[in-house]
Parts: C-alpha cells; structure tokens; sequence
C-alpha cells in the first residue's frame, strides 16, 4: 500500500488508528489478516457448536438434573458471537473487507469443524459432545492466544486489549468444559 492510498485510508478509518494500520503493514499483513479471517470463520462454527451441545443438553435432560449448566451454555454461545464480530470489526478497522479474508479451504480450520460430526449421531452422549467441544476450545484459546501476541508485537495495544478480553472469556470456557467433563466422568 502506497503512501497515497494511507491517505485515503485515513479518511475513512476512526481518528488515532492510520498510524496503527502503518505498523500493520510494515508486517506481515497478509498473514494477520489470513489468521484474523481464520479465526472469524472459527468462532462462527464455535457459534453452531455451543447451539449444538445446548439442544443436545436439553434432549438428554429429561427431567433430570445435570452439572452442564444450560445458562452458562448460552453464555459462552454469545461470546462466541461477540469474538466473531470482535474479528470483523479489527479485520475492518486495519482497512480491509472480513469476507475478502475468510478462508474457503483451510485444511486446519476444515478438518478441526469436522469435530462437531460427534453431535449428529443418536446415541451419542452429553460426555462424548463436551469433549469434542473441548477439543475445539483448546484449538480457539491457543489462536486468541497467538492473535493476542501477534497484535501485541505490532504495537496495536487498543486491539491486544480487546483480544486479551476473549481470550479471558474463552480460558474461562475451557475451564468450565473441563470441570464439567470431570465431574460426568466421576459420577
């Protein structure tokens, strides 16, 4: 991007951020916005996951008391929303369109959204489906965590602080999955 084009940039991006995306592309943009775009794409699919395991919750009820907590559920769902557009708004403040940047054939994201097949199957249980999303959490906070380092690096704290927020959130949902998978271990 040429100093021209920063000029026109400035126009249309909130004041104080022109000289953030000048750091960004003294980079490696391409890779930032790869694993921006990555990640939006993921928390997307981390959405459909946590509605997965709330319906599949719900149906293994049946009346009976569980440790999985529906609410907390929900909870960690509309983070998961909130993380995806958290993604959009930093991948539309540095200057670029999120839909340009979300990967169509990532061999890593494809193969790690083959987990949620565990919730499609009948007999599978509430155990078997907090583990997949176990699994998927583990992938999701190490990716906050690289994001977080990435953004920190680059000097862009505002956006490192944001990040550092989910990735609080998402630590928080890794450990109650955890406990949680213990306890219907133990039982």
């Amino acid at each position: 991007m040429d100093e021209m084009d920063f000029e026109t940039l400035s126009k249309s991006v909130p004041d104080g951020t022109v000289g953030d995306i000048k750091k960004v592309h003294q980079h490696n943009t391409e890779l930032l916005l790869h694993k921006l775009g990555q990640r939006m794409a993921f928390e997307r699919a981390s959405v459909r996951l946590y509605e997965a395991l709330i319906f599949k919750c719900l149906a293994a009820r049946n009346g009976k008391k569980t440790v999985v907590s529906i609410d907390q559920l929900r909870q960690f769902r509309d983070e998961e929303v909130e993380h995806s557009f958290l993604l959009k708004t930093a991948i539309e403040t540095l200057g670029f369109d999120p839909d340009e940047w979300i990967p169509d054939a990532d061999s890593s994201l494809i193969s790690s959204l083959q987990t949620p097949k565990v919730f499609t199957k009948k007999n599978s249980s509430v155990l078997s489906c907090l583990e997949a999303v176990l699994i998927f959490a583990t992938n999701d906070n190490a990716e906050w965590h690289t994001l977080h380092e990435l953004f920190t690096n680059m000097g862009l704290q505002d956006l490192a602080a944001e990040f550092n927020q989910a990735l609080e959130e998402d630590s928080r949902q890794l450990e109650t999955i955890s406990h949680w998978i213990y306890q219907l271990s133990h039982a």
